[in-house]
């Protein structure tokens, strides 16, 4: 809720508390509190828990506010609103700095134009805010309903494009996507979690490996989360041989974890690891085009527990943001028409 009645949330305590003492003086208080109280508690005690199911609310809140607003906004003093005018220019301000820093340090992969407008405008806005209240401080309340309206337009279209670019994948599921709208046959699966992302912008189904989460022993950690943290902790990346100490020592922590889990149980650790291992194998040594779509961190500590694995083409390589995604592809995939940029390492 704070996020999505930003700015105007810091209302929110009070209209509550003014709609609770007006209840039994107006009707229509008691109906805006039978509208949000019973909904929020019931989706509080739920499991699940997902702004979305509280967007129902949201409008009786929004009236409660606007209630409380016109019946108090009379008695507050002139100089409350030159506070408050004040800390929102302050805020604005450190946006505006923010994005005065970043169109001159622009991070690669991104756009300077849309910075420097987002900066241009939102100094323009600290300079017309300063302006009202400094000659009538009363009507800063109409400049600040447009600011914010401007202020969020200014996160629809520029903050939220930039941000996609640097996290979405669907410029890194196009390849796939294209041969999945012109019917070429190929199976691709997908290591570790479910991510819905791919399945969506790839527009493909996918199999999954790696997918259970068994836990070892009492930890919390499963099996695959252990796996994946020995190459978090460790500088080391999938095609560099710079820091080879490194990639030792998460290959040692792999085998022994590896070990380990076999010495504890070896059952366990063959119907889990090494049949997923070698079903992955076979996917990759098939007649038919297959593609593995994995993290970088899944690659490492795969490829250690089976090296045969390095012998086939990462074809296709993310390291935008945090989607550090990498595109295995097999010999019978040459013959695809695949729209990539990387050199493709097998003979079409």
């Amino acid at each position: 809720i704070p996020v999505d009645l930003m700015p105007w949330v810091f209302l929110l305590p009070f209209a509550l508390l003014y709609m609770w003492r007006q209840r039994n003086e107006s009707d229509a208080h008691k109906l805006l509190l039978c509208w949000t109280i019973p909904a929020f508690i019931f989706f509080s005690l739920c499991t699940g828990k997902r702004s979305v199911y509280l967007l129902p609310i949201l409008p009786a809140l929004a009236i409660g506010m606007a209630a409380y607003w016109s019946a108090k906004s009379e008695s507050f003093s002139t100089k409350t609103y030159i506070y408050g005018g004040y800390v929102w220019l302050g805020l604005i301000g450190l946006f505006t700095t923010a994005a005065v820093f970043f169109s001159i340090n622009t991070p690669e992969g991104i756009e300077r134009l849309p910075l420097l407008l987002s900066a241009l405008a939102l100094g323009g806005m600290v300079i017309s805010g300063w302006r009202v209240i400094r000659k009538s401080p009363r009507q800063f309340l109409s400049t600040f309903a447009a600011q914010v309206v401007l202020f969020f337009m200014l996160i629809t279209y520029a903050y939220f494009p930039i941000n996609n670019g640097r996290k979405s994948v669907r410029d890194f599921c196009k390849p796939l996507y294209e041969l999945s709208v012109t019917n070429e046959p190929y199976s691709l699966y997908l290591v570790g979690r479910y991510k819905a992302k791919y399945n969506f912008y790839t527009n493909h189904s996918q199999e999954f490996i790696f997918y259970n989460n068994v836990r070892f022993e009492s930890d919390k950690d499963t099996i695959r989360d252990r796996f994946e943290d020995f190459a978090k902790d460790y500088d080391v990346r999938f095609d560099s041989t710079e820091h080879q100490q490194e990639w030792d020592a998460v290959n040692q922590k792999v085998l022994a974890f590896k070990d380990e889990l076999i010495a504890t149980d070896s059952e366990k650790y063959y119907d889990w690891i090494q049949q997923d291992l070698d079903f992955l194998v076979g996917a990759l040594t098939s007649e038919h085009s297959t593609f593995i779509l994995l993290e970088e961190e899944e690659y490492i500590w795969v490829t250690m527990l089976e090296p045969k694995l390095k012998q086939y083409s990462v074809v296709q390589y993310d390291a935008k943001g945090k989607n550090q995604t990498l595109l295995l592809a097999n010999y019978a995939s040459a013959s695809l028409p695949l729209q990539i940029d990387t050199q493709f390492a097998y003979e079409k």
